[in-house]
C-alpha cells in the first residue's frame, strides 16, 4: 500500500510489479491489492479496445517493439 499512498505507481510497468509482488504477499490486504490493479487493468483494457480512454493508465499506448 505504501506505493499507492505515495503516488509512486506512475507506468502501466509499475502497476504490473506492484502487482506481481502483492500478488505473493503474505497478508491477505496484499492479495485484495493485486486483485485491485489487475481488475484496473482489465477495465483499461476493455476501455482501450472499445475506443474509451482508459480510467486508471494501466495499458501502454503505442506499439510494441521487441
Amino acid at each position: 500500500m505504501y506505493w499507492l499512498e505515495r503516488k509512486a505507481l506512475r507506468s502501466p510497468s509499475d502497476r504490473f510489479h506492484a502487482a506481481m509482488v502483492l500478488h505473493h504477499g503474505a497478508e491477505p490486504r496484499d492479495a485484495l491489492m493485486a486483485h485491485m490493479l489487475a481488475t484496473a487493468a482489465a477495465f483499461d483494457r476493455y476501455l482501450q479496445a472499445s475506443g474509451h480512454p482508459q480510467v486508471f493508465g494501466t495499458q501502454r499506448l503505442g506499439s510494441w517493439r521487441l
